[in-house]
């Protein structure tokens, strides 16, 4: 008649809580990454589309909203009339730079010519293509336009 376990079980045993453990730690750390990387995807368009719709309904009496992104600083700013809101990514994020994106308020026409950044906009040009990198991949933000203002903002 045996009582207890042996050694080799015992090791055996914590060996292999140790392997569910570590399996388990990556397995939600990795959908932690995924996460963090929808999340800052989202934020950025969210903040795009407030620009957006903040010029499009004509509400200040500036001409543009601007979003100017700050790789160095890990950070984007949108503003107008001086006043400007700047939003920080995520730790382990980064973000490429597509230049000045602006939204024009459309009540004020183009006489002045509307300026984007301080230098005339003649013509919303190509479609501005924001890439998002974190651990767990790559997301894509395109904003395109036409003529001076933004028709579509969306995520890939």
């Amino acid at each position: 008649m045996r009582l207890g376990y042996t050694l080799i079980e015992t090791l055996l045993v914590i060996a292999l809580a140790g392997i569910i453990s570590v399996i388990a730690y990556f397995g939600i750390n990795s959908n932690r990454e995924g996460q963090k990387l929808a999340n800052a995807e989202k934020e950025l368009v969210s903040n795009l589309r407030s620009a957006q719709n903040k010029a499009l309904s004509g509400s200040n009496t500036g001409r543009e909203y601007t979003f100017l992104m700050d790789v160095p600083g890990k950070k984007y700013t949108i503003s107008t009339l001086g006043s400007s809101v700047s939003y920080n990514w995520p730790e382990g994020i980064t973000m490429t730079n597509p230049g000045a994106i602006c939204f024009f308020n459309p009540n004020i026409g183009t006489n002045p010519t509307p300026r984007c950044n301080g230098t005339p906009a003649f013509n919303f040009g190509a479609e501005k293509v924001i890439t998002i990198t974190g651990i767990a991949g790559i997301r894509t933000v395109r904003v395109a336009g036409s003529g001076y203002f933004v028709t579509r903002i969306y995520a890939l």
